[in-house]
């Protein structure tokens, strides 16, 4: 299994180096901080590889059982959940501010689709060997490439993700009141070609005229474990 961790230099965590030394040594480090479609340009060429592969971000804390757990899932799809919040305001496609309430902050739970500490079969990209490549180029923005990867692979009915436990530590700066303080980048919506449903739906959960993100609690999550 290829384990590679994402980051640009001022974000990557020391929590982050420090358990993939002691849990994945072989860990091959990717500096993104070329262009906002790095992250893709990074994700077209593993999955190309066509290898098991394991995804931890700059942020994520990953423990003893990860690896474990991975080499033993036979599942295609897999993740070790992480917390997240949505920050108050974010930045709408049109480049106005959009507030969202308390409430929509959701904290405790996790997005299904996210590529925190995320594992990927090499089954599952040779099958599905389009899946990164396909996305369109106004979409590759790193903001919004795991809500496309995972609305795809749902879209042709790949099972999942799989989701594992305990859930991994997440190092994401937060201010005072818990909201992030790095996400602030413009939607990956902003310019998205009209045939692109998975950026409206972004805009739509952005501008509150979605109903709320599926989202799911970790305490439920464990309890769906297959």
């Amino acid at each position: 299994m290829i384990v590679v961790c994402p980051f640009v230099p001022d974000k990557l965590r020391p929590e982050t180096r420090r358990a993939l030394t002691a849990h994945a040594p072989q860990a091959e480090y990717v500096d993104l901080s070329d262009n906002d479609h790095a992250y893709w340009r990074l994700m077209s060429r593993l999955w190309a590889a066509a290898e098991s592969l394991l995804i931890v971000e700059e942020d994520v804390e990953i423990h003893a059982g990860v690896i474990p757990q991975f080499e033993a899932c036979p599942e295609p799809w897999c993740l070790f959940p992480h917390e997240l919040r949505f920050p108050a305001w974010i930045t709408l496609p049109d480049g106005t501010a959009g507030y969202i309430p308390p409430e929509r902050r959701l904290v405790g739970a996790f997005f299904p689709l996210q590529l925190g500490c995320t594992r990927f079969s090499g089954e599952l990209m040779r099958e599905h060997p389009d899946i990164i490549t396909g996305i369109p180029e106004a979409c590759r923005h790193w903001l919004g490439l795991d809500s496309h990867i995972g609305s795809e692979l749902t879209r042709r009915g790949v099972a999942g993700p799989h989701v594992h436990s305990p859930p991994v530590p997440h190092h994401h700066p937060c201010d005072a009141a818990g909201n992030y303080t790095t996400h602030n980048a413009p939607s990956a919506a902003a310019g998205a070609p009209a045939g692109c449903q998975v950026c409206r739906d972004m805009q739509a959960a952005a501008a509150g005229t979605a109903p709320k993100p599926r989202m799911r609690p970790w305490a439920d999550a464990a309890a769906r474990r297959g």
